[in-house]
């Protein structure tokens, strides 16, 4: 009887040991992308520990990113080194509250404002202003487009641009995969809702990749092929941009 409680003990033990293996195993899968290769446009990413501190690529373009705390506050997009746009958030219960783009290509500055509001668990409402400063007289901030975003598990499945009335102009449908998204330890981009050039593959998500979407009234789909490595990251993929097949690779630190 000793013999047999002491050989279900080290089995007990032996199963304990190979589920602490597991779990550190899977928490030491902290990849992040540091090149991104977009149909030949080659895109390079720094960090700092799982912050992104820089991305830059073969075009001249580059991507300055500012954190508070884990947050990412302010993201500077500059074009051989001269400032094109800015991106300035704000934060509160750790969502985006807030987002301004100032846009410095426009003789005249352009400003626009998104304002979110969190009406329940699933429907996320992105209320989004517009200004131009003419030099003379700063014009207050005017509503433009009402976007409705539902989300499910996390994912924004579904986003309608809303009309005056309250009712849908237009519906984009989203499916995703239930792999790792390459952006998926990069702290601070699962907190952004809109998508900025340097992360569209975080567009609504961080978690997973979408595979498909697709538009209403005027039908267009898109899709998209993944291939994953052993950890379930994606190291390519592939879709028509209806005039032939993109791609894009992925390296990982």
């Amino acid at each position: 009887m000793k013999k047999l409680l002491l050989f279900i003990g080290l089995g007990i033990l032996a199963l304990n040991s190979c589920s602490k293996d597991n779990t550190e195993t899977a928490i030491s899968i902290n990849k992040r992308p540091i090149i991104r290769n977009k149909n030949g446009v080659i895109f390079t990413y720094t960090y700092d520990g799982n912050k992104i501190i820089q991305c830059e690529n073969n075009w001249g373009d580059k991507w300055v990113y500012t954190y508070t705390g884990d947050l990412i506050t302010k993201e500077d997009n500059y074009n051989y080194n001269v400032l094109r746009r800015s991106y300035e958030h704000t934060y509160e219960n750790n969502k985006i509250a807030t987002s301004i783009v100032k846009d410095y290509d426009i003789p005249l500055l352009f400003k626009s404002k998104s304002v979110y509001t969190y009406t329940s668990d699933t429907s996320v409402m992105r209320q989004i202003y517009s200004y131009v400063n003419n030099g003379y007289v700063t014009n207050t901030w005017q509503k433009s487009s009402l976007v409705k975003y539902t989300l499910i598990d996390g994912h924004i499945t579904i986003e309608e641009i809303l009309k005056t009335d309250g009712t849908s102009n237009s519906t984009t449908v989203y499916e995703y995969d239930s792999k790792n998204n390459v952006f998926k330890n990069v702290l601070g981009f699962d907190k952004l809702i809109y998508k900025t050039d340097v992360s569209d593959d975080t567009k609504h998500n961080t978690i997973n990749n979408i595979t498909r979407y697709y538009y209403a009234p005027t039908y267009r789909e898109l899709s998209f092929t993944f291939n994953y490595d052993t950890d379930n990251y994606p190291i390519s993929k592939t879709w028509y941009n209806g005039n032939g097949i993109s791609t894009e690779t992925y390296t990982y630190q």
